[in-house]
């Protein structure tokens, strides 16, 4: 039996009565909310980010990290000049414990905070590049959560309206529904297909083949018509 395919059967049905009890408008914005606060999220966590820098919590940050930075002050002298700029650029870093990732970006930091700021303590010029990291997090959070707070206002009033929707409404609202079930769908469709890569002969990955190749088709239909396999696709086309 293609218990998998009829489990997404399920999943679709469930998804579209939701859709059409709620209705168009009510269903499309909880669809966006976590997709526009995502992208809001991502776009303006800079901004949002140096804002939080210039505040008195990001001052307190700095300040709080330079603190713990003390004994590179003294290592190196209380003031970065022109003229030991570049021997304290050079040598500062491995005296730092910092994520390979993050070490370049850093560094570019540092040495850009030191031409616009002159005349601070190496440990001043590290705090301000870290503080600068948590910050934008902390800008990501931000707008995550305003935007969260504006759809929920807009779901609030929205909803009060839903039961006098029409037909079309609901019948659209159903399809935003069908939409929804398609991509989480499709993310589960996405983790089976690398279990079943990771582990072919195991009583799990068995069993994803076998539903997968039933003659139903249903699975195979939703696996050979992966919305989550054809985004990645244009996302790594497009890199």
């Amino acid at each position: 039996m293609d218990y998998i395919g009829i489990i997404f059967l399920a999943i679709v049905f469930i998804y579209f009565i939701k859709g059409w009890k709620k209705g168009f408008v009510v269903n499309l914005l909880e669809s966006l909310k976590t997709v526009l606060g995502f992208v809001a999220a991502f776009l303006l966590c800079k901004e949002a980010g140096a804002y939080l820098l210039t505040t008195s919590f990001g001052l307190n940050m700095i300040a709080s990290f330079e603190e713990n930075l003390l004994g590179i002050n003294e290592a190196f002298g209380t003031i970065v000049t022109a003229e030991n700029q570049a021997i304290i650029t050079e040598n500062i870093w491995k005296y730092l414990t910092i994520p390979a990732s993050f070490e370049e970006s850093i560094k570019e930091l540092v040495i850009g905070y030191i031409a616009n700021e002159p005349n601070f303590s190496i440990g001043y010029y590290i705090a301000k590049a870290i503080t600068s990291y948590a910050t934008v997090a902390a800008g990501f959070v931000l707008v995550l959560i305003v935007f969260g707070i504006v759809f929920w206002i807009l779901l609030k009033i929205f909803k009060s309206l839903s039961e006098n929707q029409g037909f079309v409404s609901r019948l659209l609202g159903g399809a935003v529904g069908v939409i929804r079930a398609a991509i989480f769908v499709g993310i589960i469709c996405y983790v089976l297909n690398v279990f079943s890569a990771m582990v072919p002969s195991s009583g799990i990955g068995t069993f994803i083949n076998n539903s997968i190749n039933h003659e139903l088709g249903i699975s195979k239909f939703f696996f050979d018509h992966n919305i989550v396999s054809y985004i990645l696709d244009l996302i790594m086309t497009k890199l």
